[in-house]
């Protein structure tokens, strides 16, 4: 049996224990090398990956079906079910957007709108206040929630 590695770009994605003959696709390696080595083609090595510490941009642009997420499902009925009809436009647009950009300012004041809307007819999520509540949905994007497009 031999070490055999993945790479995908230059950086070793996985390391296996298996037969060359039987992974034509994976690369022999020496014990040191894990997942996250570098490896140099033209040279046929390996390096140790740099770990160096990038400050976070914080994501901003959420796909919509992330946005969709944040709200609860008795929030989505309050609106949807409810007598403001621009809570209800509101919503609509903001589900059938392409992505969420959680810094525009049309956004953020019709956020402040649905919310505002919900605390008057005590539907917002988890009793928190409406202020809080928008603070929730209007915060970071998780990598996961990323918009990854144009």
């Amino acid at each position: 049996m031999s070490r055999l590695a993945e790479i995908k770009e230059g950086v070793v994605t996985n390391v296996i224990e298996g037969e060359k003959k039987d992974y034509p696709l994976y690369v022999l390696v020496e014990d040191k090398v894990s997942k996250g080595y570098l490896y140099d083609a033209e040279k046929g090595k390996f390096n140790a990956p740099v770990n160096i510490t990038l400050n976070e941009i914080p994501i901003r642009i959420i796909t919509t079906g992330s946005m969709q997420a944040r709200f609860s499902i008795s929030e989505e009925i309050a609106i949807t079910t409810g007598i403001d009809e621009i809570a209800k436009v509101l919503l609509s647009r903001l589900f059938n957007a392409k992505n969420i950009n959680l810094d525009l300012d049309e956004l953020t004041s019709g956020i402040a709108y649905i919310v505002n809307y919900l605390d008057t007819i005590n539907a917002v999520y988890e009793e928190v206040s409406a202020s809080e509540r928008i603070d929730q949905l209007l915060s970071d994007g998780t990598p996961d929630e990323k918009f990854i497009g144009q």
